[in-house]
This record gives structure tokens, sequence and C-alpha cells, in this order.
């Protein structure tokens, strides 16, 4: 999964700027918990000019949040919406796990007899399982809307399969 965000990270910052440049780097956090080696990795990327850090990193995560307020540069949450951790968020990418709660609940009701467990369903753009979360109202209005523009019709692009962001 990790490999798909950064994928897709990397995918949409390059169509929004041509010449950026994506620092991808591990925390080698095994636990998923460690927010020191996470901030400790995030400070490194800033420190060689990163500008946005996108964290997709569980709990180690919340570190390069951090580090990315202290630095006064840009953060991306991950998984839910992230932005309840300050103005530096300047959104998050999303998992609508109450998606496929949801729809599960509605196949049990339709029909409790035939219900199965043991299987998988991918979520994606096409059935509302992923999206991104509220932009941080330090953007000034006018990019805000452009933002939420761009990025609503790349995820229609996205959920109509006219856009294949890569997975790897």
């Amino acid at each position: 999964a990790i490999v798909r965000f950064f994928a897709g990270y990397q995918f949409c910052a390059k169509r929004a700027n041509k010449s950026v440049k994506v620092i991808t780097q591990y925390a080698n956090d095994p636990t998923f918990n460690d927010q020191a080696k996470c901030k400790a990795t995030a400070l490194s990327q800033i420190a060689r000019g990163s500008r946005v850090v996108f964290q997709v990193a569980g709990g180690c995560g919340l570190g390069a949040l951090d580090a990315a307020k202290q630095k006064k540069v840009w953060a991306i949450g991950v998984d839910a919406d992230q932005g309840f951790f300050g103005p530096h968020v300047l959104t998050s990418a999303t998992k609508h796990v109450e998606t496929s709660v949801y729809d599960a609940i509605i196949a049990f009701q339709k029909n409790p007899a035939a219900w199965k467990t043991g299987f998988n369903v991918n979520y994606t753009a096409k059935n509302g399982g992923v999206g991104y979360g509220k932009l941080s109202k330090a953007l000034p209005k006018k990019v805000a809307a452009q933002y939420n523009a761009s990025s609503a019709a790349l995820l229609k692009l996205m959920a109509s399969g006219k856009v294949k962001p890569p997975s790897q």
C-alpha cells in the first residue's frame, strides 16, 4: 500500500508541477509507531529542500506532521482527514472506510442468509473508497478554490478510468 501511495503522490505532484522533485524516504519503523523516527526522516527531507511532507506511516507519521509544523512547511496527512493537527496540514489522502462498512451493512440487510465473509473488495476513486480531506484554511480562498476544482476534476477522471495513476 505504501508503494502505491508514493506512486500516486509522485504522479499527481508531477501533474501539478512537471519540474517538482519528489524525495521518497522510509523511516524504517517496523511498528509504524515511532514518531521520533518519522520526525527525523521528515526533518532530513526538509533540510534537503522539501516544502511538502506527505506521510504514509500511521502513528509514526505524526512525527512527520510535527516536523512540518516545526519547520513551517506543508504537510499532507493520510488515511483520515488530519487537518485538525493544524493549518500546516494542506490536506490528507483519505481512505473512506465508512463506505466499505456501509456497503457491508446494506449487503447484510438485503439478504442475511446469503451473507458471506472472507473476501476482499478494492475501494477506489470509482466506488468512493478514496479521496482527499479538507484544504487548509491557511490557503488563500482563491487558491483553495482552484485546488478543490482541479482535485475534484482529477478524482472524477480517475473514477472514470480516463486517468490511471501508476501503482509503483
